[in-house]
């Protein structure tokens, strides 16, 4: 992959992470589903507020289907790599159940989402390389103030 799809590649993942942030956000405070009584939010060292509480969708499970397709998308993955990622982006969404943090359909649902959202980001919002360079050239000035 070449300096000015990387950029690209980085530049479209981050939009698509903030995507991802804000459509959790509106479910989760739209739906307000409370999180399954068994789940023990001590066991947890950093959340935020309305993630403690609300249990709809699945944020993990948003971004690692989400994040998992785009990877298996943009970038030509060896097989076994494939299956890595694949792997990664199950687990997690079955983690979120066994720890105690999600209903199933909180689960299916964050799938779902996070599938739609992956193709909104390569179909509709899909930022092109030149812009893509421009925001890069702006993070790094700001950055290079502090």
């Amino acid at each position: 992959m070449v300096e000015a799809e990387r950029t690209s590649y980085y530049v479209n993942l981050l939009a698509a992470l903030i995507l991802d942030l804000l459509v959790s956000l509106v479910v989760k405070v739209t739906v307000r589903r409370p999180r399954p009584s068994y789940h023990h939010s001590k066991d947890f060292l950093v959340s935020v507020k309305i993630d403690k509480k609300f249990s709809f969708p699945s944020g993990h499970t948003t971004r690692a289907i989400m994040c998992g397709c785009l990877l298996l998308y943009s970038l030509e993955l060896s097989f076994s790599s494939q299956i890595l990622v694949l792997t990664w982006s199950i687990s997690t969404a079955v983690s979120r159940v066994m720890l105690g943090r999600h209903y199933v359909t909180d689960v299916i649902a964050g799938s779902i989402f996070g599938f739609l959202q992956f193709y909104a980001m390569v179909h509709y919002l899909h930022i092109d390389d030149k812009t893509c360079q421009s925001i890069a050239k702006h993070c790094q000035s700001l950055l290079s103030r502090s």
